[in-house]
């Protein structure tokens, strides 16, 4: 960036006193820092972001300016050089009025298939971060081994499981599918069953696929008994461990079988578990109004089964599923695969994990592969009138959660909470969020009453300083576990 850019990204950073995920801090008034190869980590493998040299964070964003500004480049270049893969720093140096030197290093974000970018002299394991808000976090080992998948190419949906033959699998339910799959298609048709099945992912070497069991398996927990789904209904906003009342869990389950036959269960289970009304129309009819759109619901669980990561490191984590007083959360473990992005998902064409089960289940109707499901899920809360699901990926993990808020009993018809939500994924300042939304600086209380803490007040929205709500320094940022 240039030189007066730098300048006023200065100023502003100290008029706001905030970092944020893509800005770092650092002194550089005591010497030349050494310490920030995990803040190079993690802008590579989240978003990129801009390292500046110069502020001093723990003295109020004090402007100090480095001290020896060449030697501060000098060692920049040296730490980016001992990453893996070195990371391409572009930086830029600025003085201000008063003769206080700056230093910006900015770090563009890795293509997927170059990730994680570590730290040479702590391997892999240790030298990998990812940035989550202002902390830049210890990559998990689950986040890295689906980096190393990818590379590598490997497939956990086609491996084979020791002892799995036919025995195994539902023929007669295999037959119905093996006729759907060739139904008009002369060129499969023309093909013995062992190859045809070999091509749609259900047979390798001659034996049944781990697709195979998922979707035909009489019952897949005999050979992974923790693929399954778990799920619970809270008592409260909030999961409480040392709760010793044993009135934690107003209902749980945990429900087995295939694939088709586990949707059926989870979603009987929400069904019965979410609360019903009857709401009269504005034309006298009666309608049934429940707690959530079971549509919705139900194409969130086909998205946890279907793009849940399968592969060993996972084989022990079961899917979740999770009521709350005020929403339902749905996570499996995988998060966004291949560099997918959050905003993409609904919107543009997204690699899929386990193309064969996708496939599959489309096949056989339970699901279609046209990456329909999000949007159909965002169409059903807008129908519903509630507010936006909101949808997470982290930790090797991801996690799509809806609310059970009407968006007319929090804010007003001006401001599309929705919007506002998302725009909170970062901290907010009030003035900041207030004129981002068209209002003035100095309505900022007024908008902040209005449309703001009625969000917070549902648990979807938090302060970033609790215990002092009132403080110039207050943020808001998106409530996530």
């Amino acid at each position: 960036m240039g030189k007066e850019s730098l300048l006023r990204l200065v100023q502003k950073i100290v008029e706001e006193k905030y970092e944020g995920d893509d800005i770092e801090l650092k002194s550089g008034h005591e010497g030349n820092p050494k310490a920030f190869y995990d803040t190079l980590s993690s802008f590579s493998n989240t978003r990129g972001g801009t390292i500046i040299f110069g502020i001093d964070e723990k003295k109020n964003y004090e402007l100090c300016g480095v001290k020896d500004f060449v030697g501060v480049r000098k060692t920049i270049e040296e730490v980016c050089k001992q990453m893996v893969p070195p990371v391409r720093a572009i930086i830029s140096e600025a003085q201000d009025a008063e003769g206080r030197h700056f230093v910006a290093a900015e770090i563009p974000e890795l293509p997927y298939t170059e990730k994680p970018c570590y730290y040479y002299p702590l391997g892999v394991s240790k030298g990998s971060f990812v940035r989550n808000g202002e902390a830049d976090e210890p990559m998990s080992e689950f986040e890295i081994y689906e980096y190393e998948l990818e590379k590598h190419q490997k497939s956990s949906e086609t491996q084979t499981l020791p002892n799995l033959t036919d025995d195994n699998i539902d023929q007669n339910q295999l037959n119905v599918f093996l006729s759907l799959a060739t139904r008009n298609k002369p060129n499969l048709m023309n093909l013995d069953r062992n190859t045809v099945l070999t091509m749609l992912g259900m047979r390798k070497d001659g034996k049944p696929t781990l697709a195979c069991l998922l979707c035909f398996g009489k019952y897949p927990q005999e050979f992974a008994p923790l693929l399954n789904i778990n799920c619970v209904r809270i008592n409260g906003e909030e999961y409480v461990s040392e709760d010793t009342t044993f009135n934690r869990f107003a209902a749980n389950a945990t429900i087995g079988g295939n694939l088709p036959q586990m949707l059926d269960a989870a979603l009987s289970f929400i069904a019965t578990n979410m609360t019903h009304q009857v709401i009269l129309g504005t034309d006298g009819k009666r309608m049934n109004g429940d707690e959530y759109p079971l549509l919705a619901c139900r194409e969130l669980l086909l998205n946890c089964l279907v793009h849940r990561d399968y592969s060993d490191r996972s084989a022990t984590i079961p899917i979740s599923v999770t009521f709350y007083s005020n929403r339902l959360e749905f996570k499996n473990p995988g998060g966004l695969f291949a560099g997918t992005k959050i905003e993409d998902l609904g919107r543009n064409y997204c690699p899929v994990r386990n193309p064969f089960l996708c496939s599959c289940l489309e096949i056989l109707s339970q699901t279609e592969n046209r990456h329909s499901g999000i949007p159909t899920v965002y169409a059903e809360m807008r129908k519903a009138n509630l507010l936006a699901p909101l949808f997470e990926s982290k930790g090797g993990f991801f996690k799509a959660t809806i609310f059970n808020v009407k968006k007319s009993s929090t804010v007003k018809n001006k401001v599309d909470e929705d919007e506002l939500i998302r725009y909170c994924r970062r901290a907010r300042l009030k003035s900041e969020l207030a004129v981002h939304f068209g209002f003035k600086a100095e309505r900022a209380t007024y908008f902040f009453v209005n449309y703001v803490k009625p969000l917070v007040d549902q648990g979807i929205l938090e302060y970033t300083i609790p215990s002092s709500p009132g403080s110039k320094y207050q943020r808001i940022i998106l409530k996530c576990d």
